[in-house]
């Protein structure tokens, strides 16, 4: 009865191959968790500006109504701002995108933002900022990283009365 075991030859030649099996695994291994990492920050970025865009565009709809009938009660409006009657609005400030809901405190909405642009449009599609009962709807356009998003909101107010 003869006993057979692996040689020390065998071990060394199976520890290299498995080396060169393993050298030529690795880069593939980092590239694709790079790969992964890259598109989860990706979504998460996309998710959070576009939630961001979803919470500004509901502001900005339910703009409440003015003092005069088709109106829409603005305190205050620039291109990065917009503060109505009730309370309620959205900013940029630095670079962080604040809401203001119910008259409360200004709460962080998202960070790393690189723009932030209102564009307040009547009836003609005509910018009226120099008039904002007069608006009818928001031009809202976001910036974040390499992500630019856009949309317009008509407010709700002017078609109520």
């Amino acid at each position: 009865m003869r006993r057979r075991g692996f040689t020390l030859l065998e071990a060394t030649v199976t520890t290299m191959v498995l080396s060169v099996v393993a050298v030529a695994v690795l880069p593939v291994m980092n590239g694709a968790t790079e790969a992964f990492s890259a598109a989860s920050q990706t979504e998460r970025m996309v998710d959070e500006t576009s939630y961001a865009l979803d919470r500004v565009l509901r502001v900005l709809r339910e703009a409440p109504a003015g003092t005069d009938a088709g109106t829409i009660g603005v305190i205050s409006l620039t291109a990065t701002m917009v503060v109505f009657s009730d309370g309620t609005g959205c900013r940029l400030q630095g670079n962080a995108l604040e809401l203001r809901s119910g008259g409360g405190e200004w709460s962080e909405l998202c960070s790393d933002v690189e723009g932030f642009e209102l564009r307040a449009l009547n009836a003609d599609g005509a910018e009226t900022s120099a008039a904002p009962a007069q608006v009818q709807r928001f031009e809202v356009r976001l910036m974040r990283g390499e992500f630019e998003l856009r949309s317009v909101v008509f407010c709700r107010a002017r078609y109520g009365q």
